[in-house]
């Protein structure tokens, strides 16, 4: 079971942190590419910003999935911090469920908006619009995948709470 987790966190490092890397890479680039051609060669520019541009979309939906699974997405925390740990945790319990409940209800409208945009391409490229925003069927997925694992833990640790209060009540009554 280990070796499991451990091959689905390596597709999941892979999917979330080297290829928004490497996207990132190509656009800084690109973007010197574009710097060199424009000015130095004094050549047209526009492909290449097409496809920086692209690429960026790709390193910002791909790495957005990942502070979820590392939990540093930016956080308001005023009242969660003034809450007992009971009440943080069913927070973070009714949080992690309307996140999970939004993104199952999105997931197949996204597929089929993504498979709409087969007819449309990019204007110098011609990449058609569907591979452009392929990744965002990979944030959903991800990012559901995280929630849920988020509220299994959770749970679990309710769970434990409850079982604790029924000791502790038991131990009080003898």
């Amino acid at each position: 079971m280990k070796k499991c987790w451990k091959v689905v966190n390596k597709a999941f490092d892979i999917i979330e942190i080297y290829l928004p890397m490497i996207a990132f890479f190509m656009v800084f680039v690109l973007y010197i590419a574009q710097i060199i051609m424009r000015y130095g060669a004094f050549g047209k520019t526009g492909k290449l910003f097409e496809l920086c541009q692209i690429m960026f979309v790709w390193c910002s939906i791909l790495s957005a999935s990942y502070p979820g699974r590392a939990g540093s997405h930016i956080q308001f925390t005023i009242l969660y911090d003034k809450c007992g740990a009971g009440t943080q945790l069913a927070f973070r319990l009714i949080g992690d469920l309307m996140v999970i409940v939004a993104f199952c209800i999105i997931f197949p409208y996204a597929c089929r908006e993504i498979d709409f945009l087969t007819i449309k391409k990019s204007d110098l490229l011609r990449i058609r619009f569907n591979i452009i925003y392929a990744p965002f069927l990979s944030f959903v997925a991800l990012t559901t995948i995280h929630c849920l694992r988020n509220l299994v833990k959770d749970s679990m640790e309710m769970l434990e709470r409850l079982q604790g209060r029924k000791c502790k009540e038991a131990e009080r009554q003898m």
